[in-house]
């Protein structure tokens, strides 16, 4: 038996978002800056709970999942205090809807805090100019 949610209604202030990944390695003047099915930090709104202002369905929005990160603590050690640790993946609330055409589709379930911003824009794949000299400018 499976559940198929075709139109969700979060509650208070959570919201629903997609769950979009890179399809491809992203690179930048040949570094690799996301890996292929890394989590995009901006998504786009699905669905908001009541007492969400600001924020609408289909608002870009971006995303900063920093509480889901699983960290590895070394045994015994202070640095497990100290912001020093490996972030080895994120255990981020997923939800799985239907999209349109009845295909089940990942998405985010977050709260109003896990949201830094909504804007307007769109995806290019434009990166960083590098000049062909290097200049060191000082003061």
């Amino acid at each position: 038996m499976a559940l198929h949610i075709k139109k969700i209604k979060p509650l208070n202030n959570y919201l629903v978002v997609t769950g979009d990944k890179y399809k491809e390695d992203m690179r930048e003047n040949g570094i690799i800056v996301a890996n292929k099915g890394d989590l995009k930090l901006y998504q786009t709104v699905l669905a908001v709970g009541q007492v969400i202002r600001g924020i609408e369905v289909g608002d870009q929005v971006m995303i900063d999942p920093t509480q889901y990160a699983v960290m590895r603590y070394e045994e015994n050690s202070l640095k497990k205090d100290l912001y020093k640790n490996q972030k080895i993946g994120w255990n981020l609330p997923w939800v799985t809807l239907d999209d349109e055409e009845g295909k089940p589709m990942e998405c985010l379930l977050l709260t109003e805090r896990d949201i830094k911003f909504v804007f307007e824009g769109e995806e290019t794949n434009e990166s960083i100019i590098i000049p062909e000299k290097p200049t060191i400018i000082t003061n």
